[in-house]
């Protein structure tokens, strides 16, 4: 097998179609970078977009109590000790329904206006904590009816409380959004999302053909007449694009990683230097029964971890997608045709995930789970590990599938010459 990946990867390298392929590739590592700089900003702006109305819910609530109960101010004066223990308990309420709207409003125009990620966390914190007293002095019903008019998971906001505690005694800055790339976050931000996708479509481009072209230039039927089992033949090329796919990846993560060691970038709301922390709180959802509509369990992990689960999860992905292209490939015996296919379904994946009814794809089909940072922070019922089973199966019934035919097909093509 080891000759067989040899000449496999000197075909690679003597094919300037394939090497340049293989370049770019890496290069396309430092765009994604570029790319993602420029998402991280718009969804800074959408996110302090959604504070500002989201902290309208709590004003637009303060104010019916207010209007309410006016026997807040009687002849313009106030006296709160001559109000029932009733009418505190509703005094109290919409001063803390209107604190937690300036609190809202006030990190909305922070984020918009010019605050340094950094400077943001206490503002966070401030915000989370005047959540917890609210949600004590509400009922549940009419606290959760609060906030599912505004986009705050009431699931979450202790333990985003204690998160932010965490990041607050290290003096870390937060990641603003899931377009946030460090040097410490890069391997979470390959493996899922449009980064992850711009890898399957390059490993598309380089593998789509590795069966087909035996094909296309006949050079099968040398092939197939070596001293070597038909199966070992085939799993060879299997081993070779995972293990090239690999390298490439390897090879621009290092290259991306050194970059953002050594530069720093200057504007509104972003982390001047790209490092990051290694120890990086993030919540993570460990409960993989979500698929059945039951509640997220979220748990707070380092950065670190939060990368070996993306790693695990994207490859998982990769795995199966060069599973498939290799028996599409092989099936159909055409490099043109395998190409064709496989663009369609892969652009076809990408416009799915736009739509709502994305979630059918992404309970049945490994590839359309490419964006996969909800499944990770319990915003979806798709869980981690859900995606691990799901990419397993598909992964294990295409290569039974593929070898399956490779020990039963006539591979020289008999039938066509008879």
């Amino acid at each position: 097998m080891k000759t067989l990946i040899k000449h496999n990867l000197l075909y690679y390298y003597k094919n300037k179609t394939k090497l340049i392929l293989s370049v770019l590739f890496i290069f396309s590592f430092f765009g994604m970078v570029f790319i993602y700089d420029n998402f991280e900003l718009r969804e800074i702006k959408n996110k302090a977009t959604q504070l500002r109305l989201d902290s309208y819910q709590f004003r637009n609530l303060a104010n019916q109590i207010h209007y309410d109960n006016n026997y807040f101010e009687k002849n313009f004066v106030f006296d709160f000790d001559a109000l029932s223990d009733e009418e505190k308990a509703d005094y109290e309420l919409m001063e803390q329904l209107s604190k937690t709207y300036m609190l809202l409003d006030n990190l909305a125009s922070q984020q918009n206006g010019g605050r340094l990620n950094a400077e943001l966390t206490p503002f966070r914190l401030e915000t989370t904590k005047s959540l917890l007293k609210l949600q004590k002095m509400m009922e549940a019903e009419e606290f959760d009816e609060l906030l599912s008019q505004t986009s705050i998971n009431p699931d979450t906001i202790a333990i985003e409380n204690v998160r932010l505690e965490k990041l607050m005694a290290t003096l870390t800055a937060d990641d603003f959004n899931e377009y946030t790339i460090t040097a410490n976050n890069l391997v979470s931000n390959v493996f899922q999302g449009y980064f992850l996708l711009m890898v399957l479509t390059f490993i598309l481009l380089l593998f789509y053909d590795l069966f087909s072209k035996d094909y296309d230039h006949r050079t099968y039927q040398i092939l197939f007449s070596e001293p070597i089992e038909r199966k070992t033949i085939f799993q060879s090329k299997v081993v070779f694009a995972l293990i090239y796919s690999l390298a490439l990846i390897l090879i621009g993560c290092l290259m991306t990683f050194i970059y953002l060691l050594t530069v720093r970038r200057m504007g509104y709301n972003i982390i001047p230097d790209r490092i990051g922390y290694i120890f990086h709180p993030v919540l993570v959802n460990i409960n993989p029964l979500t698929v059945f509509g039951m509640s997220p369990k979220l748990v707070i992990l380092p950065m670190i971890i939060n990368n070996l689960l993306a790693l695990l999860t994207g490859s998982s992905i990769i795995v199966f997608w060069i599973l498939l292209i290799l028996t599409v490939s092989f099936k159909l015996r055409s490099s043109s045709n395998t190409l064709t296919a496989s663009v369609f379904l892969i652009i076809a994946t990408f416009f799915i995930s736009l739509i709502p009814v994305s979630i059918i794809f992404e309970y049945v089909f490994p590839i359309s789970n490419f964006r996969f940072y909800d499944s990770l922070r319990g915003l979806s019922n798709i869980n981690f590990i859900y995606i691990w089973l799901l990419s397993a199966l598909w992964s294990y019934l295409t290569y039974r599938f593929y070898i399956k035919d490779v020990e039963t097909i006539d591979i020289l093509g008999g039938d066509y010459n008879d």
